[in-house]
């Protein structure tokens, strides 16, 4: 499990034996476009990740925490993505067995 004050990603290991992955995003965090987009960007990032290492078994979940002002509306992809790096998520098969 990962934490920064907007958003939470836990991972843990499944016996699916494929990737699965879930968005938990409340309204108070933007209308429906904003929320759509905060999807498509977290998918991205995780296809990234299903290209490098296709033998991923493990459960991922987005949590996006309600902010104050304009936090979601001047986010980036790349700030989802620095965020996922630098929380250590560097997704490695042999780590989480």
């Amino acid at each position: 499990m990962s934490s920064c004050r907007w958003l939470t990603i836990i991972y843990v290991p499944n016996s699916a034996g494929y990737l699965r992955y879930g968005f938990s995003i409340p309204r108070q965090v933007g209308k429906a476009v904003l929320r759509n987009r905060l999807r498509r960007w977290s998918r991205e990032i995780v296809r990234k990740q299903v290209r490098e290492h296709e033998d991923l078994s493990i459960d991922v979940h987005f949590i996006f925490r309600p902010q104050k002002g304009e936090h979601y509306t001047n986010l980036q992809l790349t700030d989802l993505e620095s965020q996922w790096k630098t929380r250590g998520l560097q997704l490695e098969p042999t780590s989480l067995v």
